[in-house]
């Protein structure tokens, strides 16, 4: 009877751990405080629109003009560690061509291989999906020709990691993991059982009958 009990205790103890347990943030940079290349590449894909030289990644937005160097081109760009975010700020097509949209690259052949490019959850720029995206171990190409923005469309790619989930909506609670103190009050409630069936078997002179039950 002990060893049960001492089993179940040491269950609560490691459930409770596992779900207090943090997790692990992603490990390594990628563009944080490192050079990266950009270029804004129209009418095709080997002819260079604008090119600002070096971005060092860092606080802030990095870019405030997607093809100028001013901010009267249609949107900004944002890099963090992990993701390369354009937002707009005009509503218009843009113009079809053989490329009309952007390369980033490893100027300085320091950063680690794109292995994956994805678009991230906040991306709502209508007819954008993964056929227009473009990469290898050193560049990523981003091709909106035809396409049209708003004042609220936004670019996000996520690069090297998995994009991550939207929330979930307010009424779903299905697989919530229950919390700590949730799994101690079960334990409670387990051991409290353990114990009441220890007092009843021990109970002396009390006999039953089939289809009795014990109280």
């Amino acid at each position: 009877m002990h060893s049960m009990i001492r089993g179940i205790v040491a269950s609560v103890a490691i459930l409770t751990l596992l779900v207090a347990m943090p997790e692990r943030s992603h490990a390594g940079l990628l563009f944080e405080n490192q050079q990266l290349g950009y270029q804004y590449l129209w009418p095709n894909q080997s002819s260079v629109y604008f090119d600002p030289g070096p971005i060092l990644v860092g606080p802030g937005v990095e870019l405030p003009g997607l093809y100028t160097a001013g901010h009267n081109s249609d949107a900004t760009v944002d890099f963090s560690d992990t993701e390369i975010r354009i937002d707009f700020y005009t509503s218009g097509p843009w113009w079809t061509a053989g490329f009309n949209g952007f390369r980033v690259y490893d100027i300085n052949d320091t950063l680690p291989d794109f292995t994956s490019v994805a678009l991230g959850p906040g991306s709502n720029m209508a007819g954008l999906d993964v056929s227009r995206i473009q990469f290898d171990s050193d560049n990523i190409y981003l091709d909106w020709n035809g396409l049209m923005t708003t004042t609220e469309t936004i670019v996000s790619l996520y690069v090297n990691v998995p994009p991550p989930l939207p929330p979930p909506t307010p009424a779903s609670h299905a697989g919530a993991a229950p919390e700590p103190g949730m799994l101690s009050i079960v334990a409670v409630g387990l051991l409290g059982s353990v114990f009441r069936r220890r007092r009843v078997a021990r109970r002396p002179g009390r006999a039953t009958v089939p289809g009795e039950l014990v109280v």
